[in-house]
């Protein structure tokens, strides 16, 4: 889930919201395991 922050892109958590790390237009990613540490649920990120 890609909300958009202060003009910037975030990567946020599905279940709480959390924005957990910045994105560029750019980024590609598949199949990563990722722990937020707000609501300690494991989700696997997909960026296209």
């Amino acid at each position: 889930m890609i909300k958009h922050i202060n003009g910037r892109s975030w990567y946020c958590c599905p279940h709480c919201g959390k924005a957990l790390f910045p994105v560029r237009a750019d980024t590609r990613v598949s199949h990563v395991p990722f722990r937020c540490k707000a609501c300690k649920h494991d989700i696997e990120v997909n960026i296209a």
